[in-house]
Parts: structure tokens; sequence; C-alpha cells
């Protein structure tokens, strides 16, 4: 006779079964070919890619070398500096100290760190995340190495340091996460480096995942190239600065990152423990702001489309290193790659896994809109600046053209508010509340037009 509690105990599994079986079974191995064609085509020495379906690590492996010094094959124990793909860890550590009272999202960060000048103190957590503070974009990879680095260097600004208001534009800022990670420190009343092994990398069980080099160094470790002369070299000494670890210096492995999907895509849940909370994820994720044509942002991920299926996604670039991750949380599905070399992520790579394992639709056409008129093109004429970055965008003899640093070339337009420049690169322009075109936006940042 079947007890009772056997038969409980059964149903109770099988729709977590049902839902095992329901995923696609994918062979894997075509991805090889292109790991080892992109890497040769890119320069790129190494990389490791990994890929979670369900609750399991389903691929994992390492291509190429460490360090182009040595014959060393990088495995998915070993660490990488991801770059960008930082920002939703520092998202989701901003809303664990939320959910625990520490702070609020939509309160002032004057109330968090004291000493900011006004225009400073009442940008928002929830601004500084979906980067709409009104930062401009830069980058310091080479600083400081101690802990004091991050709140001095946040103590030097003054009101000048917005390019615009706060609230009003989508641009992507790697300053804003620096200071979002200042305001993880003094809520957490902890070295950011340390609010982030606390609240986050333990719970995961990410063992290895840190933002300490002293500590990273200790482990099996994969080293920084860049390319010169068509050539990739080890970098030296290795980018680090500690005023920036916020916006894009996280050491992680491809096993710790397998252990990380697997708790994102399941409400927070790995090894059939609540690592994060459900409400957590959800508030990550939520599309909070649009991105113009590329859908909208999360807290430190973008919420998008792709060729019809949902995904979760963020890249990574700094020097000495590139990553790239994508997750599709209705197919339980993700994918982790991260390279030794500046910038470097795999695109092709991570193009031919989504096309492997999910349900793509055909690569659509874009909507075609009407072209400007000559007069609407005159009006769009003016310099746009993001920081110490501007774009001089001239109308003269007919024609658009658009100069950065010196160098120019005409402007294609393509409909709408979309144009091409002469390199290929899309941007568009943003009107602002009174109908004028405010801003001019390209490769994720806004320019304001002056």
């Amino acid at each position: 006779m079947i007890r009772l509690s056997a038969i409980l105990f059964v149903l109770a599994i099988a729709p977590a079964v049902h839902a095992q079986a329901a995923l696609k079974a994918v062979d894997f191995t075509p991805l090889e070919a292109v790991v080892k064609k992109e890497l040769a085509d890119s320069n790129v020495p190494g990389a490791v890619v990994v890929i979670v379906q369900g609750d399991r690590i389903v691929y994992a492996k390492g291509f190429g070398v460490t360090s182009v010094e040595g014959t060393e094959v990088p495995t998915p124990d070993h660490l990488f500096r991801i770059g960008s793909t930082t920002k939703m860890f520092v998202g989701m550590v901003l809303v664990k100290l939320a959910e625990a009272g520490k702070l609020k999202l939509d309160e002032p960060i004057g109330k968090v760190i004291d000493g900011l000048p006004p225009e400073l103190a009442a940008i928002t957590t929830h601004q500084l995340l979906t980067h709409t503070a009104g930062f401009p974009d830069e980058s310091a990879m080479f600083g400081k190495n101690d802990d004091e680095a991050l709140g001095a260097t946040i103590k030097t600004w003054k009101a000048d340091k917005l390019f615009t208001k706060p609230g009003d534009v989508y641009s992507y800022s790697s300053p804003g996460y620096w200071l979002a990670g200042y305001v993880a420190e003094r809520a957490a009343g902890k070295p950011f480096a340390d609010v982030m092994a606390a609240e986050l990398f333990a719970p995961l069980g990410m063992k290895r995942t840190t933002f300490r080099p002293s500590i990273a160094m200790t482990y099996p470790l994969a080293h920084g190239h860049d390319v010169s002369d068509g050539k990739p070299y080890v970098v030296r000494p290795a980018a680090n600065n500690a005023a920036t670890w916020p916006a894009g210096s996280m050491y992680t492995s491809g096993n710790d990152m397998g252990r990380f999907m697997i708790a994102f895509l399941h409400e927070g849940k790995v090894d059939g423990k609540q690592a994060l909370t459900a409400s957590l994820v959800k508030t990550v994720t939520t599309p909070h702001v649009q991105v113009p044509s590329q859908g909208h942002y999360g807290y430190g991920i973008h919420v998008e489309k792709h060729r019809g299926v949902a995904i979760w996604t963020h890249n990574g670039s700094r020097v000495g290193h590139g990553s790239r991750l994508t997750m599709a949380p209705k197919h339980e599905f993700g994918i982790f790659i991260m390279a030794n070399r500046s910038g470097a992520s795999l695109p092709r790579t991570g193009a031919k896994a989504l096309e492997l394992a999910l349900p793509l639709e055909p690569v659509a056409k874009a909507d075609e809109k009407a072209k400007p008129t000559a007069e609407e093109l005159a009006a769009l004429a003016g310099v746009y600046r993001n920081g110490s970055r501007s774009l001089d965008l001239k109308w003269a003899d007919g024609k658009l053209t658009l100069a950065e640093s010196k160098k120019g070339g005409p402007v294609e337009p393509l409909g709408g508010s979309r144009f091409r420049a002469e390199d290929g690169e899309r941007f568009e322009t943003i009107t602002g509340h009174d109908g004028k075109t405010a801003y001019l936006f390209r490769s994720g940042r806004a320019y304001k037009k002056h």
C-alpha cells in the first residue's frame, strides 16, 4: 500500500519535473566553432562561456589562454573582471538595503550621505540606478587602491558635475554608479566591497567573486589584455581604481555567475534555498525608464525584447576585460560570456547561443517613418554636450553633418528622429517638454543641446 506521504511528495514535485521537462534540450557543441573564430577575428586571447537552463549549469567551458605570455586555458573557475555588468549587482544590493529599511529608493540621497552640495543631495537612489540622475559618463580606470577613495572622490563633486537636470533624461553614466555604490556604503556602515560580499556574494554562494584585487589574485586569474599593432598584450599594471569599483570592477568566475543566473531566474532561489527575495528580483527587473530605441532599463540591467523574446541583459567593458550577460526568464535560460581583452564580449557567440536555445522570431524590418524636411533638419543644428564630450551637428548647403573631436562627416536621415553617421553609428534626437529638440542620443548617452 502506498503511503499518503509518498503520494503528496510525488504531487509536490510533479510541477517542477514537468517544468524541467518542458525546457528545450539543446546541444551547444556548434557554439564552440563560433567562439574560436570570434576569438581569432577579434584578437581576444581567451574567454569563458557559461549557460544555464532551468536550475542547472548545462554548459561551462573556457577557450584560448589566460595570458598571451603562457599556455594556460581559462576554466569556469578562473576570475575575470567583468566591466559594467557589475552595475546590476549594485542595483541588487541597494534594493536589498531598501527592503531592510536602511534607505528609501525614492528619497534624496542626502538623507544617507552628508556634506553633498544641495543639487547632488536631492538626487534619489532610483535616479542613480536608472541613469536619470543627470551625470555625464566617464571612466577613470587607474587610481587609488584603498577603500577611502570612493568617498573621497564623491566629496570633491560640485553641482557642475551634472550636465542636465536630474530626472529629465536617460543617459548612461558610470559616475552615477560610483555614487550609488557610496550610498550603499553609507547605508550599510561598511566599505563598499564588504557590503557587496556580505549582502550578495555570500548568500548566493559566489565564493570567489570580489572587488578586491588582493583577494582576486589568490585565485586562478585571467590577465587583462589590450591590442597594439594587431597583437594582444598584457596590460601592466593592471587597471584598478577603488573610486570607480561600483561601476564596473567586479571580479567573478563563470561558475559563480552560473549560480547567480540560476537564482535570478528562479525568484532568488538556488540550491533549494532563498538566497534573494523574489521581490528584489522583481524590483531590479522592472522596466523603470525607457531607453530610446532599446527597450527599457531596470536597476542596472536592460529589460528588452529580442526577436520576440523577453530578455534581461547587460554588457561590460573595461581596460583588459569585457563581458556579456543575457537571460530569458520565461525560458529559464541564461548565458554569460567573459573575455580578457578590453571591451570584448563576443557578440556573435552570444547571438548563436540565443539562436540555439530560444524560439526567436525572424529579424523584423525597421518601421519606415517620414524623413525630416529641410527646415526640420536645419533646426537640429547645434552643439550637444555630455560632460567633457561634445557633438557638433551642422546644417549647411542643404546637408547635415556631425562632428566629434574635430572629425566630421555627413549624416543620413533614417526617418522620424533617427539618423546614421558616416561611421555607421546610429543616433536619434529627443524632444523636450517644449516640443523642441533637447538632446542627441548616441551610444546610450544623451548629449544636451546648447
